[in-house]
């Protein structure tokens, strides 16, 4: 039951947490310095897909599959760990450290890494 909701509800904290980012000056602007799709591959969930264009974010369902491996950010992962890093429980780099996530695909992988993890740790809503 308690990971039947947690499925249920990421896909809107997900969605909820890249419109305060986009709401933001600081954080629009973040979200314009690529042109990339950050893609969760959860091991217990459907993927969660975010395309990041022009200083906007749309976050949906998708599959994997179809993504542009040069332009996309793969990180494998599970509902649990994603429901830490959207909650600033827990980094990227410290899932990716302590191996609860592995991130592939892009040509600017590490940069990618990089800025992801900022997107998801600041409060750029706190931060004009």
């Amino acid at each position: 039951m308690v990971k039947q909701d947690l499925n249920e509800n990421i896909i809107g904290s997900v969605a909820q947490r890249f419109e305060r980012i986009a709401a933001a000056p600081a954080g629009k602007k973040e979200l314009g310095r690529y042109e990339h799709t950050i893609a969760f591959d959860l091991s217990d969930a459907d993927p969660i897909l975010i395309h990041v264009r022009n200083g906007a974010a749309s976050v949906y369902r998708g599959s994997i599959g179809s993504a542009d491996i040069l332009t996309t950010l793969i990180i494998k992962t599970d509902l649990q760990t994603l429901r830490a890093l959207i909650d600033k429980r827990m980094t990227l780099g410290e899932a990716l450290f302590l191996g609860k996530a592995i991130a592939y695909g892009s040509t600017v992988k590490e940069y990618a890494i990089a800025w992801v993890s900022g997107l998801l740790r600041t409060d750029f809503d706190l931060n004009p």
